[in-house]
């Protein structure tokens, strides 16, 4: 018996699966687009988040290292003004009496701007002038949202 190429069903079929090795063709492409797209969303996305990760350890390491210079200059200035009776009238003076070596850079700013309060005399009369306090210079706030200036 013969079939027309119309009534063949091996044409049929034929005709069917390479549709459908094209169907599975393309989705197969699209799915493994689709697999790279998701890869590389959640490459970035791990990278942005390790940065992340990293520049909130630099902070806490500088937060930590500002803290300590502080607290060391502080002390540096109390010894100061017990052994001599007053405090000194500049940082400066720490480092030339031999208090210190050199002063420390401020870790937020990178330099040695640090900001100076002054004892203000003006108004008290057996005041004895010269620096009272130091601060950071730096205008940024905290991780815990304090200004670093008011530490």
């Amino acid at each position: 018996m013969a079939y027309s190429s119309a009534e063949d069903p091996a044409g049929k079929q034929h005709q069917a699966l390479n549709r459908m090795d094209s169907f599975v063709s393309k989705t197969s492409h699209v799915v493994m687009l689709g697999s790279l797209l998701l890869s590389s969303v959640l490459g970035s996305t791990s990278c942005t988040s390790i940065k992340h990760e990293y520049e909130a350890e630099v902070l806490v390491t500088k937060e930590h290292e500002l803290r300590t210079a502080l607290s060391q200059i502080r002390e540096v200035l109390n010894l100061y003004a017990i052994d001599f009776g007053h405090p000194p009238s500049t940082l400066e003076d720490l480092v030339t009496a031999g208090y210190i070596n050199g002063l420390p850079d401020d870790p937020l700013t990178g330099k040695k701007d640090w900001l100076v309060v002054y004892y203000d005399c003006s108004k008290t009369v057996n005041c004895k002038s010269g620096v009272q306090n130091v601060h950071t210079s730096s205008s940024g706030k905290s991780k815990d949202g304090t200004l670093y200036r008011d530490w």
